[in-house]
C-alpha cells in the first residue's frame, strides 16, 4: 500500500481580476506522506495560501483550477462536486486551520455550542457515534479541550470566544480540526497573530496532537525558523512556483536556488554577529506583472540572460532535493554569496 496520502501533480489555479487571467499557481507538483510533516514558505503573495485553498477546494469566486489533478487517498478531488467535498472531505478527512481564530470562530456562539456543532457534523460519517446525545458530545469537546491545555475546560466551554486569549482561540480551533480523526491537517500560519511564546506553545501541540492522532500535516509560514524545526520537508514558492524542495536539513543546511539561500540567510543567527542580516532587494512581483524567464531573475544578483529568457523547471540536484535554478541546473552545485 502507498504511504503517500495527498499528491498534487501539475496543478494550475488561475484568478479572473477585470477581466484578465492571472496564473496563481503555475505547474505545482508536490506529495504529503502519510504521518508526513510538510513546510510551505515564501515571501507574502508567493501563492501559500492559494495553494491551501485549492486543495480544500475552497478558492474565491473569481478563482479556478485550471489544470492538474489533487489526490488524496487515491481520490482526485478536482472531480469531486461540491456536495461530496462537504460530505465526505472538508472538516472530515481534511482539515484547515486559519491565521486569525477570532474570525474563524462566530461571536455570538458559546464555544460549547460551536464545537458542538462540529462533533456533530464530524460524526455523521461515523455509524457508532451518529446517536450521541447533545450532553455525550458536549463531554467529548471538554475532554478535547482538556487535552488542547486549557485550563478548567468544564467551566471555559461556556465562554463566548471574546472570553478566551488569541492562543486559546486556536487551541479551539486546533481542537476542532483534530477531533474527527483528521488523516491531513493544513495549518496556513496559525501563529501569525500570536506572540512568540504562545507560538511555541501551539506550534509543540500541533506536534503531539497530529503525532496522537496520526495525522499528517502541510504547515504554510513565512517563518523558515519554524519550519526548521518542525517540519519533515520543506518546500520554497515563488510567484506561484516551487523553487525548491526536499529533506528538510538538506534545504536548509545546503541550499541549491538563490532565493532560498536569501531566505535562510535572513534568518536571525544565520549570520556573523560582525555582518548585517540579509534583505533581498525588490518584492515579489504581482501577478499581473510576472516577467518572462525566471520570476526571481530581476531581485537576483546572480541572473544571466538565459534566466531572463527561460523559466526553470525542477531537477533534482542531489537525491530528493530538487532546485529550479538554471545556473546551479548548468554549472553543478553552487554556494550563492549575496554578501
Amino acid at each position: 500500500m502507498s504511504d503517500i496520502l495527498l499528491d498534487v501533480r501539475n496543478l494550475f489555479v488561475e484568478y479572473n481580476l477585470a477581466g484578465k487571467r492571472l496564473q496563481a499557481l503555475d505547474d505545482v507538483s508536490f506529495n504529503v506522506k502519510k504521518g508526513e510533516v510538510v513546510g510551505v514558505a515564501g515571501e507574502s503573495g508567493c501563492g501559500k495560501s492559494t495553494l491551501a485553498l485549492a486543495i480544500m477546494r475552497l478558492l474565491p469566486g473569481v478563482g479556478k483550477i485550471g489544470d492538474g489533478s489533487i489526490r488524496f487517498i487515491g481520490r482526485n478531488l478536482v472531480k469531486l462536486s461540491e456536495q461530496q467535498m462537504d460530505e465526505e472531505i472538508r472538516g472530515k478527512q481534511i482539515a484547515m486551520i486559519f491565521q486569525n481564530p477570532q474570525s474563524a470562530l462566530n461571536p455570538v456562539f458559546k464555544i460549547e455550542t460551536q464545537m458542538i456543532d462540529i462533533l456533530r457534523f464530524q460524526s455523521q460519517h461515523r455509524k457508532s457515534d451518529a446517536k450521541k446525545t447533545r450532553e455525550e458530545l458536549k463531554q467529548q469537546a471538554i475532554q478535547q479541550l482538556k487535552e488542547t491545555g486549557i485550563a478548567d475546560p468544564a467551566e471555559r466551554i461556556s465562554n463566548y470566544p471574546f472570553e478566551y486569549s488569541g492562543g486559546m482561540k486556536q487551541r479551539v480551533m486546533i481542537s476542532m480540526a483534530l477531533s474527527s480523526k483528521t488523516s491531513l491537517l493544513i495549518a496556513d500560519e496559525p501563529t501569525t497573530a500570536l506572540d512568540v511564546t504562545i507560538e511555541a506553545q501551539i506550534n509543540k501541540l500541533l506536534m503531539e496532537l497530529a503525532e496522537k492522532y496520526q495525522s499528517s500535516i502541510l504547515y504554510i509560514s513565512h517563518d523558515l525558523g519554524v519550519l526548521s524545526e518542525i517540519t519533515d520537508r520543506v518546500m520554497i514558492m515563488y510567484a506561484g512556483r516551487i523553487f525548491e524542495t526536499g529533506q528538510t536539513d538538506s534545504v536548509f543546511n545546503e541550499p541549491r536556488h538563490p532565493y532560498s539561500t536569501a531566505l535562510i540567510e535572513s534568518l536571525p543567527g544565520s549570520r556573523s554577529k560582525k555582518r548585517r542580516l540579509l534583505t533581498i532587494p525588490g518584492q515579489v512581483p504581482p501577478l499581473d506583472q510576472l516577467p518572462s524567464g525566471c520570476a526571481f531573475h530581476p531581485r537576483c544578483p546572480f541572473a544571466k540572460d538565459k534566466c531572463r529568457e527561460e523559466n526553470p523547471s525542477l531537477i533534482e540536484v542531489t537525491p530528493n532535493h530538487w532546485s529550479a535554478c538554471l545556473l546551479d541546473e548548468r554549472r553543478g552545485r553552487q554556494r550563492w554569496e549575496w554578501i
